[in-house]
């Protein structure tokens, strides 16, 4: 449908059949070429039906006009094959591509033609046939689909006529004009009475499925706009997160986040000091969309401010303060922050799963949690913090509740348990590899992503210092062997 029409309908009354009720046409031209556009495409099975049974018609009147007829009953064979050609020419002509845009001058004429037909073989049969004129109505009020005023203007011109040339023939009985007159009126003014009911609810139904069509593509406009405003609040929060990862001499860094719509709750950020202090941190918003995207801009600034040059614990202390003062319902945010220097892990945070440590040493994993309420809960709220000694090739993984309660199709949860294997079974690999493996078994095993996930892998490197130390162990030892040899 023409979009510029619909929308200048919907201004003047929106969902209103704006119709003139005599004429029945839309009072927009444009919509009401429409309609009839679209009336002469779906009715043109219905016409080659009509038009079918009119042949059938014909051909039966010819084999009963040796009934009808006592005298030379084969003059009338002329009328009747030039009904059957204009009938075939009809069906014919729905096949065309004009037929659309001519479909009501076609269908009108062949009533005009028809109807003359059947008029000039009544008057000769001394008006004992006009019944075939009842019929011309009945064919143009309801099966040829002719619009309202096309088939009342036809008709009544052939009722019209038909009189006209009855009342002039002197052999015209009284009784015999008024039967007729009747009768054929009648008919005809219930034919109007149908076609007009039959049009008016095709143009109410037209109507209809304008209006649904207008609604569906201002839906689809506003969908598209505000998807486009998502898209773009999106792309500002991921702007926000790291563009690249710390290049520390002693860690080796991975890390990745997979939204589950286009605004994320879920937040990481770095922070590397002159003397190679890393600070880091790892949250998760409540919800989705705008609000949680809020809440990441506010974490994003407090941290690049704060978190670098402030204990753990005061760190939090602020953010819980500063979201509380925020005063959003439901607004709270899961939060990890951790510092490492040297061989130091400090470590606080609430609301988290626990995050893992594998002990390269003795090949085993320790789990620790981060409890707690998250921020935005309490005012004074007990922030924890711990200090942890890391030991060459130590991993450390720490991940948002998106990955371990990831759903199958069965509604199992992926759970802690595999995190684990996959972490003993690809220590010796790179963290950017045990990433990749976390990710393709999470990508196997979800169903529909229902949260943020987030996964951050930091390991602490073997020192040169310490290769130097342990290759000198090496050659102590195997000195000390050969001697006691």
């Amino acid at each position: 449908m023409n979009k510029k029409v619909n929308r200048k309908l919907l201004t003047r009354q929106y969902g209103s059949l704006l119709i003139n009720h005599y004429t029945l046409s839309f009072e927009d031209k444009i919509l009401n070429d429409e309609f009839v556009d679209d009336v002469a495409i779906k009715s043109r099975r219905v016409i080659r039906l009509s038009m079918i049974f009119a042949i059938i018609i014909y051909v039966l009147f010819g084999l009963i006009d040796q009934e009808i007829v006592l005298e030379s009953p084969d003059k009338y064979y002329p009328f009747r094959m030039i009904g059957i050609a204009q009938f075939t020419f009809v069906i014919l002509s729905t096949y065309s591509p004009l037929f659309k845009r001519y479909s009501q001058a076609i269908l009108s004429s062949i009533v005009l033609i028809g109807g003359l037909n059947v008029l000039m073989i009544s008057l000769d049969k001394g008006n004992s046939l006009y019944a075939g004129l009842i019929l011309t109505s009945i064919y143009a009020h309801s099966l040829l689909r002719l619009r309202f005023i096309y088939a009342s203007l036809t008709t009544w011109i052939l009722i019209i006529t038909y009189f006209i040339i009855l009342i002039f023939q002197n052999n015209a009985p009284s009784n015999v004009v008024v039967n007729n007159a009747f009768f054929l009126v009648t008919s005809n003014l219930l034919g109007m009475v149908a076609s007009y009911s039959i049009e008016y609810f095709m143009r109410s139904a037209f109507w209809k499925s304008h209006i649904v069509n207008i609604k569906s593509s201002e839906l689809e406009a506003e969908y598209s706009r505000k998807s486009a405003e998502l898209e773009s609040a999106r792309q500002i929060q991921l702007s926000m997160l790291p563009q690249t990862l710390p290049q520390h001499p002693e860690l080796e860094i991975a890390v990745t986040m997979q939204t589950a719509s286009e605004i994320g709750g879920d937040y990481y950020d770095f922070h590397l000091a002159e003397d190679n202090t890393l600070t880091f941190a790892i949250g998760d918003a409540t919800g989705h969309g705008a609000k949680a995207g809020a809440m990441v801009t506010a974490i994003k600034t407090l941290f690049s401010n704060y978190a670098p040059h402030m204990e753990l614990t005061e760190f939090l202390k602020k953010s819980n303060h500063f979201i509380k003062q925020i005063r959003l319902p439901n607004l709270y945010m899961s939060l990890a922050v951790g510092k490492i220097k040297d061989d130091i892990l400090e470590i606080s945070g609430v609301g988290l799963p626990p995050f893992l440590i594998f002990r390269n040493s003795s090949g085993s994993i320790e789990e620790l949690p981060l409890k707690g309420i998250p921020l935005g809960s309490f005012t004074n709220f007990p922030f924890i913090k711990r200090t942890i000694k890391l030991s060459p090739d130590d991993t450390l993984v720490f991940m948002t509740d998106g990955l371990p309660e990831l759903f199958n199709a069965q509604k199992e949860m992926f759970g802690y348990e595999k995190i684990r294997e996959i972490l003993l079974q690809s220590n010796q690999h790179s963290v950017k590899e045990i990433l990749d493996e976390i990710k393709i078994k999470a990508s196997d095993w979800n169903n529909h992503q229902q949260d943020d996930i987030t996964v951050l892998i930091i390991r602490k490197k073997v020192k040169v210092s310490d290769n130097i130390l342990i290759d000198a162990k090496k050659i102590n030892l195997g000195f000390k062997d050969r001697r006691l040899n």
